[in-house]
């Protein structure tokens, strides 16, 4: 008789165990997808750039191209990477031209 209470008590809190921690993932995941869902809708203005750049704009607008490339953003970095290679030096221009490169086989 002890024996089945015992069993019967350690199924109870098995059970509460799963059931809070199941409950407990399941918002935790969709956190997980709603900041992955954010960050896609996430997208840095020409004035944003101008503001974190100051005088060194080509440079950074670089970094954001390589950013956006890592997030699998590509138009947009093909797009930035272009106005770069209009408007840059020619290393800097060399550089958006290394990154389109590798755009173009990835793709």
């Amino acid at each position: 008789m002890i024996i089945l209470i015992g069993l019967g008590v350690s199924l109870v809190v098995f059970l509460v165990l799963f059931w809070f921690f199941s409950s407990v993932g399941g918002h935790s995941m969709k956190a997980v997808e709603d900041a992955r869902e954010a960050s896609k809708t996430f997208t840095i203005s020409s004035k944003d750039i101008e503001t974190i750049s100051g005088d060194n704009l080509l440079s950074t607008q670089l970094d954001l191209a390589r950013a956006y490339i890592e997030t699998e953003r590509k138009n947009l970095a093909k797009s930035i990477l272009n106005n770069v290679m209009q408007h840059g030096s020619e290393e800097q221009r060399q550089e958006a031209k290394r990154l389109l490169g590798g755009l173009q086989t990835v793709t």
